[in-house]
C-alpha cells in the first residue's frame, strides 16, 4: 500500500486505503491458528468455553471488517468514520495477533 501510494503521490492512499480490511482478516485468522497449534501441540488442558468465545470475537471483527472495506470500496465517497473504523480494526487485529503470538510462543517454551 506504501508503494501505491508512493506511485499515486497521493500519501494520503497509505491511511485511506481498504486494504487494511484484508490485513485485519488476515492476522485475525493467523493469531488464531497459530495459537491453537500452539495449544494443541502442547498437551496442555484446553478450555473450550474459552476458545469459542475467541473465536466469536474473531468471527466479529472480520465480519465487521469485511463489511467495512465492501461499503468502502462500493461507495463514491470514502469518508473519515470508514477510514478510522478500518485504522481501529486493524489495531485491534494487530493487539490481538501479537497477544496470542507471545501467548503461544510461551506455551512451546515452556
Amino acid at each position: 500500500m506504501f508503494l501505491e501510494a508512493l506511485h499515486k503521490n497521493d500519501y494520503t492512499y497509505f491511511l485511506k486505503s481498504p486494504e487494511w480490511g484484508i490485513a485485519t482478516i488476515f492476522l485475525s485468522f493467523q493469531g488464531t491458528a497459530l495459537y491453537i497449534k500452539a495449544l494443541t501441540q502442547s498437551g496442555k488442558k484446553i478450555n473450550y468455553i474459552f476458545l469459542g468465545l475467541l473465536l466469536l470475537a474473531v468471527i466479529f471483527i472480520v465480519i465487521a471488517s469485511i463489511l467495512n472495506s465492501y461499503m468502502s470500496l462500493n461507495s463514491k465517497e470514502d469518508n473519515l468514520f470508514k477510514q478510522i473504523l478500518r485504522m481501529f480494526f486493524l489495531l485491534v487485529s494487530m493487539i490481538y495477533f501479537l497477544l496470542l503470538g507471545m501467548s503461544a510462543h510461551k506455551i512451546e517454551n515452556k
